[in-house]
């Protein structure tokens, strides 16, 4: 990963961008550590290099970590703006405000919120038993279709089973519940 041009150390990027993804902790909170270097920091630069490089370290670092995240996820999508340019940036955490996955996109619709959560089931390992979100049409929409894929996995491997079923992904809207995600 190419880090000139920057105008702080890789060591401080990675610290900077592994605190992002790692805490529940808000470009500005990453801002005031960083300050404490006596380094000067704005939060926009943060949000820069999460994107520029985030993926990159999760997909260096998510393999030693054997992270155990709890099975009540919050999901939940902001506007913000990224090299000039306006996107929606999806975020998953899990009740205690640990970072699972996030995902930029340029459209709010079901397709980005189906793309945050396929990617959070990979990373953790496992289907979640609740989803809770603001009421957003198209996390609704995402977290159904996933739930339908995985009833209809079910019926593949086991075409004889007729008891009850609930739902594999219990999905609740509530408005507040997700503030987690940002206020921390």
């Amino acid at each position: 990963m190419d880090f000139s041009g920057n105008h702080c150390p890789k060591s401080v990027i990675l610290i900077a961008v592994r605190w992002y993804l790692s805490y529940a902790l808000s470009y500005r909170n990453i801002e005031e550590l960083i300050k404490e270097w006596n380094i000067d920091l704005d939060h926009a630069t943060v949000q820069r290099w999460v994107v520029q490089y985030g993926h990159w370290l999760q997909s260096k670092v998510r393999k030693y970590l054997k992270k155990t995240f709890k099975r009540s996820w919050r999901l939940d999508e902001t506007y913000v703006k990224v090299k000039g340019k306006w996107c929606y940036q999806y975020r998953i955490v899990d009740k205690d405000g640990d970072t699972i996955n996030f995902y930029f996109s340029e459209t709010r619709d079901h397709q980005a919120a189906l793309t945050c959560v396929r990617g959070a089931i990979r990373i953790a390992g496992f289907i979640p038993e609740k989803i809770n979100s603001d009421g957003s049409t198209a996390n609704e929409l995402a977290v159904s279709i996933i739930t339908q894929e995985i009833e209809a996995n079910k019926r593949a491997l086991n075409p004889n089973h007729c008891g009850p079923n609930k739902p594999a992904i219990n999905y609740t809207k509530i408005k507040y519940c997700n503030n987690i995600i940002y206020s921390k």
